[in-house]
C-alpha cells in the first residue's frame, strides 16, 4: 500500500506569470528602472549643489542636512506643507514632549512625515558630570519654545527627505562628488 498525495496546480496564475516573463514587461520594467535610479542621482547631486557646507553637519561621521538645507531643497523642487498644531505630552516627572504631524506635496505626490523633541534631549538638559558637578537642566528650568520649535524643525526636515529621493544616507563620499 502507498501513500499517495494528490495535489492540484493552479496553471492559470503561473500562466500568467510565464507570459509577463516572456513578453516586454520585464525589459520594460528594467529600462523603467535605470531611468528611476538616474532621476534619484540627479535629484541628489542638484540637492548637494543648492546647498552649502552650513546647511550639513556630521552626527557619528554620517552627514545629516540640516532645515535650512532642506527648505532650499523644498523650494528647488516645489516642495509644499502643512503642519498640524503641536500635541505636547508631559510626563509625571515634569518632562514634556511635543510632536507635529504635516503633509509634504510634490506635484501630486502627498505624504505624511512626523517630527518630535523631548526636553529629556541632552541638547536642552545639558551635559551632566558629577565629576565636576554640574547637573542636568529640571524640566521648569528648559524652554518649552526651544522645544517645541526644534520638534517643527525636525518634522519639517523628516517630511522634505522622506518625499525626495535620495536625500537620506548620504555617505561624505557622495558629498565631495558632488
Amino acid at each position: 500500500m502507498s501513500n499517495q498525495e494528490i495535489v492540484e496546480v493552479n496553471t492559470s496564475e503561473l500562466d500568467t506569470e510565464i507570459s509577463m516573463l516572456s513578453n516586454d514587461n520585464l525589459l520594460a520594467m528594467a529600462e523603467q528602472a535605470e531611468r528611476r535610479i538616474d532621476a534619484i542621482n540627479r535629484i541628489m547631486s542638484a540637492s548637494l549643489k543648492i546647498t552649502n557646507e552650513k546647511d550639513w553637519i556630521l552626527i557619528a561621521g554620517v552627514p545629516y542636512l540640516q532645515e535650512t538645507g532642506a527648505t532650499k531643497v523644498a523650494r528647488l523642487f516645489g516642495i509644499g506643507w502643512s503642519i498640524e498644531n503641536p500635541i505636547l505630552e508631559t510626563d509625571t516627572d515634569g518632562h514634556f514632549t511635543y510632536n507635529y504631524k504635516g503633509k509634504f506635496t510634490m506635484g501630486n505626490i502627498s505624504i505624511e512625515a512626523e517630527g518630535s523633541r523631548s526636553s529629556r534631549d541632552e541638547f536642552f538638559t545639558g551635559k551632566e558630570d558629577k565629576e565636576k558637578g554640574k547637573t542636568a537642566k529640571k524640566p521648569q528650568d528648559i524652554d518649552k519654545r526651544d522645544v517645541k520649535m526644534s520638534a517643527y524643525t525636525n518634522c519639517i526636515n523628516n517630511g522634505i527627505k522622506r518625499i525626495l529621493p535620495g536625500l537620506r544616507n548620504l555617505t561624505i563620499e557622495d558629498m565631495t562628488k558632488a
